[in-house]
């Protein structure tokens, strides 16, 4: 029905019972803006050639065909569902979703024919129980990428031009393609000329495995390893037309045919000759190399190219100083380097890579007849502090640390007089000193701790003197640690000395204090005392003051010590009993004579 536009209503056919929807649009390339997704598949087994051929002659129309919602999981057959038989555009993308794929057994000429897709998302697809993939995207000449990433292709015996005449691919990834049942790999990338990269190495193959055309006329092909095919038969024409594969990994039981042409050697870069990289094996020509290769020297054969000169790769520091011993990197003339990878752009102990100052050559290519140098520069890497600390031998800190900065591999040194300080009222403990006193600066901060014993103070002396000045006991001293308390007001310190009187109104002010890596002086001053004392009278009287008692006195030298507090004294009275608690009110009970 070339001429139909437009289905109304899809929603409202009822193919609920439907197994077979083959053909069911195939032709229409008029159609616009249907809902292909409200058809209900879900007990459709057959979908061949179901939109096969719906080509637009004038290129006139796209079609976007929408199938994430479809069920198709009883779907066995899908070949040639989009074959575009007839030549010319219509179909322009297809959305799969997640379309359950897990029954299809046949895949054949799927995409057929198809110029105007560019992209396809087959990353959904199932194709565990997939048999044959033939023709699946042959011509599909405006096809640029292909995903691939889940496809399971342990039943597929048939890849035979799989991906022939893709004119537009540049790069499909077969890699983990199982083809241990693939029988026949027949033109699988024929014509494929815009393709630079396909990954084989894993193609398991069999004595019976055919290759006929399998690479044929891929112009822009590269590289290839077929170190495992099994080549015993069928593989003619296989590479013919490869006409830029400068590189072949062979096996044991790989073979040829004449077919790889020949190497241009008219821009003077290269010999001629292929060259094995590690045999270093030759073939005069690619005829040579073609019909000669028997197995016996496996190895990745290359253009050989004529030397070019050498690439030195130079480590300076900003002064020009080389910091690290320099790589040379050697190749064939107009051959590509490349000294941006790891095993040239160094991390230097030490060092940070210059990252604003790259070199513009470190990609190039090999001069025939100049030598080259790639120069990169690095600046010194700032290391991580070491911060030296002060503490006393309770680990309190007594002295703000000092901390030292510079870079990685830089001496440091904290054994002179700069760090090892001299701090007042401590002594450093040279008993205790630690290990990592010099060293280099590092990438890992580092703590010295010096620890300091508090220092022997100058001590106090304590004076008594009269008041002229004059000596009148001799002195005493205290000592102790620098920033200990002292206090001479005590009886210790305060003496009773004979025939004198402390002068409690010249009292000194520094009787409490710190001792200090200083000397200090206490002076008590004292008064003379008349030699004979004036006497203590003892009284005995009643709650009424009336004497019970003749008075007693006691007598003695000033500054004597007196004591009215013995039986001498508190005398047993007929009748009375001693009130103690008025007695030991009495301000002089006990003291010196005065």
């Amino acid at each position: 029905m070339t001429g139909l536009e437009t289905i109304e209503n899809l929603s409202y056919l009822d193919t609920s019972e439907v197994t077979n929807m083959s053909f069911m649009f195939a032709g229409c390339g008029n159609l616009r803006n249907v809902k292909f997704s409200d058809l209900n598949t879900s007990n459709v087994t057959d979908m061949s050639y179901m939109f096969a051929g719906m080509t637009d002659p004038d290129n006139k129309n796209e079609i976007n065909l929408d199938l994430s919602n479809w069920n198709t999981s009883k779907v066995r057959d899908m070949s040639n569902m989009f074959f575009n038989y007839a030549g010319g555009n219509s179909i322009r993308s297809i959305n799969f979703g997640h379309i359950d794929t897990s029954n299809v057994t046949n895949m054949t000429a799927m995409f057929v024919y198809n110029d105007s897709i560019e992209n396809l998302d087959l990353s959904g697809f199932d194709t565990s129980n997939v048999t044959d993939m033939n023709s699946m995207f042959l011509g599909d000449s405006g096809l640029k990428s292909v995903a691939l990433a889940n496809f399971d292709t342990s039943k597929v015996t048939s890849m035979i031009s799989m991906f022939g005449y893709c004119s537009s691919l540049v790069t499909v990834d077969v890699s983990k393609f199982d083809t241990s049942s693939v029988a026949a790999f027949q033109d699988m990338f024929i014509s494929c000329a815009s393709l630079e990269n396909v990954d084989v190495s894993g193609f398991q193959t069999s004595t019976q495995s055919e290759f006929s055309g399998m690479f044929k006329n891929c112009a822009s092909l590269q590289k290839l390893d077929l170190s495992q095919f099994v080549m015993t038969n069928f593989y003619s024409s296989m590479l013919e037309g490869c006409r830029s594969l400068s590189s072949i990994k062979t096996g044991s039981l790989t073979r040829f045919d004449v077919g790889v042409p020949n190497i241009d050697t008219t821009s003077g870069r290269y010999t001629g000759r292929w060259i094995g990289e590690n045999t270093g094996n030759t073939y005069a020509s690619s005829d040579a190399f073609m019909t000669d290769y028997d197995g016996s020297k496996p190895d990745t054969y290359i253009w050989e190219g004529y030397p070019g000169k050498d690439v030195t790769v130079k480590y300076e520091n900003q002064l020009g100083n080389e910091i690290h011993a320099s790589q040379t990197i050697t190749g064939y003339a107009e051959d590509g380097y490349d000294a941006i990878t790891e095993n040239y752009k160094l991390s230097i102990d030490g060092y940070d890579l210059d990252t604003d100052n790259l070199p513009a050559n470190a990609k190039g290519q090999f001069n025939l007849n100049i030598p080259q140098t790639v120069i990169y520069k690095y600046n010194r890497t700032a290391a991580k502090p070491v911060t030296v600390n002060y503490q006393d031998s309770s680990n309190h800190a007594i002295h703000d640390p000092k901390i030292i900065t510079g870079y990685i591999n830089d001496d440091y040194d904290v054994s002179t007089a700069d760090y090892q300080l001299k701090i007042p009222g401590y002594d450093l403990d040279r008993d205790q000193l630690p290990d990592n006193l010099t060293g280099k600066l590092s990438d890992t901060a580092k703590t010295i701790t010096y620890s300091y014993k508090r220092a022997e103070s100058a001590g106090v002396t304590v004076s008594y003197q009269d008041l002229d000045g004059k000596t009148l006991h001799a002195d005493q001293h205290l000592t102790g640690k620098i920033g200990d308390s002292f206090d001479v007001t005590t009886a210790d310190y305060q003496l009773a000395i004979e025939g004198y009187r402390l002068d409690k109104e010249k009292l000194p002010t520094n009787m409490t204090g710190e001792l200090t890596d200083k000397e200090q002086t206490v002076i008590y001053q004292y008064q003379k005392l008349p030699a004979t004392a004036q006497p203590v009278t003892v009284k005995y009287v009643d709650l009424a003051q009336k004497q019970l008692h003749a008075d007693q006195q006691i007598t003695g030298k000033v500054g004597d010590h007196y004591d009215a507090s013995t039986s001498q004294y508190q005398l047993a009275i007929d009748g009375y009993e001693l009130d103690t608690r008025a007695c030991f009110k009495t301000k002089y009970f006990t003291g010196l004579y005065a």
